[in-house]
């Protein structure tokens, strides 16, 4: 019965403690959350990065994922505990993530100008620029609690955080069913003209593509024979490549 009631007590007060937590943290923690769950899922079971401009695969980008998914767990504990250091953490991650996309696209637009990506990015920036701006409001909170306020920098955040949120999903939604409408229209056509080909043959004949035709000719290459690994530096396009890699791989 002690136990029972005792286990009680400590959903109530993991429950109290959640909805003492600002609203604007609360979403952030959830923001958060997605984050690291996005790590795990494609930086580590898909492992790639791309780490100032330096593209990563395997065993090294696994390595950076899994430091990079540490973070974000500590970030995660320690705005749910009200840690004082949590805000800090979070600040530099997300400062982080920004200078880490702009030194990328500085260095390697060659093969990061596929738009999705540059969609994604705009996307990670904006969040990250607005996140910044609200632990940078709430920095007194990190410190005491007893400095926290619902204001207007509460509501802002909430605010421009789900309408953005809102497009990105939009936007990707509507871009994704329209990029895969288009490879899975160049897909078919290749894989026809590649009907009976040898591996030579096929390989010569992705030579006479451009831009992403060319990019997905590779990657049916790549899906479809036995071919090194270094077939995928032919790819222009980050968002190709890494799936040329991994076709690769498996």
């Amino acid at each position: 019965m002690k136990s029972k009631e005792g286990s009680h007590h400590h959903k109530h007060d993991e429950k109290k403690r959640w909805k003492s937590i600002p609203l604007g943290i609360r979403i952030l923690i959830v923001y958060t959350i997605a984050l690291a769950f996005f790590y795990l899922l494609f930086g580590i079971t898909i492992p790639t990065n791309v780490f100032f401009g330096v593209i990563t695969f395997g065993a090294y980008a696994r390595i950076l994922n899994l430091v990079f998914l540490s973070v974000l767990v500590a970030v995660i504990i320690g705005l749910s505990m009200k840690k004082h250091w949590a805000g800090k953490l979070a600040f530099a991650f997300f400062a982080f993530e920004i200078v880490n996309l702009a030194v990328s696209f500085i260095m390697r637009y060659d093969v990061m100008k596929h738009i999705f990506i540059i969609i994604t990015s705009v996307a990670v920036v904006l969040l990250n620029s607005l996140i910044l701006w609200y632990l940078w409001e709430k920095r007194l909170y990190f410190k005491d609690e007893r400095h926290f306020k619902q204001g207007k920098a509460d509501r802002i955040f909430i605010t421009s955080i789900t309408i953005l949120a809102s497009l990105f999903v939009i936007s990707t939604l509507i871009y994704s069913a329209v990029l895969y409408n288009t490879t899975i229209a160049v897909t078919n056509r290749i894989i026809s003209q590649m009907n009976g080909m040898s591996r030579e043959e096929a390989m010569f004949e992705c030579t006479s593509y451009y831009g992403d035709e060319k990019d997905i000719c590779y990657l049916v290459l790549a899906s479809a024979y036995d071919v090194p690994a270094e077939l995928c530096d032919e790819v222009g396009s980050t968002f190709y490549r890494m799936a040329c890699i991994q076709a690769v791989m498996l």
